[in-house]
């Protein structure tokens, strides 16, 4: 999930930028990919350093979240070391790791349909050739799946339904359904864009204990 970025301060920016006290070789940084990235680690994304303050993985289920399938996306929260901004990377891996950025979240009452109709739920997109709009740009129904969403050290999992449009140009449109125990609902609203693994560079793996 996104938030908001965090208030810029110069000590913490001092704070993140000691934490990075052991950066991998030139030898190292070559083999590391993202998929070795971990919660304390940093990795530069178009010439800005980030740390890693938290991972989130989400694990494909069944229809009633009651079995999980093999399916996953890693989540990534980035924060700025100096601007203190946030950005989230997710990676997945079919036949290769695909990893995407996004950078602002949105409410679906800022989504429409082809009418220009605020829409109330996604799942009425949900068939081949369904559109919407959003900001002006026209995102076609690409995938629909359960799943459940597991921020590491919790023990926790959320229930999440994820709608995946695509638009021509290649930027996605995301919309979350985050399901509470008494069946409430929340709708996250996210914009991203594909990018190349060879954008980024891994210059601390982290670990479990890392970070804040």
């Amino acid at each position: 999930m996104l938030q908001t970025a965090e208030p810029v301060s110069t000590t913490k920016s001092f704070d993140r930028i000691r934490r990075l006290q052991k950066p991998l070789s030139k030898e190292e940084a070559v083999n590391a990919t993202i998929k070795d990235i971990k919660k304390g680690g940093f990795l530069e994304f178009q010439g800005t350093t980030y740390e890693v303050i938290s991972v989130g993985l989400y694990t494909e289920t069944n229809k009633d979240y009651s079995q999980k399938k093999k399916f996953f996306s890693v989540e990534l929260e980035l924060v700025d070391v100096m601007s203190g901004k946030t950005l989230w990377m997710e990676w997945e891996e079919d036949d290769e790791v695909e990893i995407c950025v996004s950078q602002s979240r949105h409410s679906l009452r800022e989504v429409r349909n082809e009418d220009g109709d605020v829409i109330s739920d996604p799942w009425d997109y949900t068939d081949e050739g369904e559109c919407l709009v959003f900001q002006g740009i026209s995102y076609w129904y690409d995938d629909d799946w359960p799943s459940v969403y597991k921020r590491e050290g919790q023990d926790d999992e959320d229930k999440v339904y994820m709608h995946d449009f695509e638009s021509e140009n290649g930027t996605c449109l995301s919309i979350e359904k985050w399901i509470d125990d008494d069946d409430t609902c929340e709708f996250q609203v996210y914009v991203s864009k594909n990018v190349r693994a060879s954008e980024i560079q891994i210059l601390q793996i982290g670990d479990q204990n890392g970070g804040q």
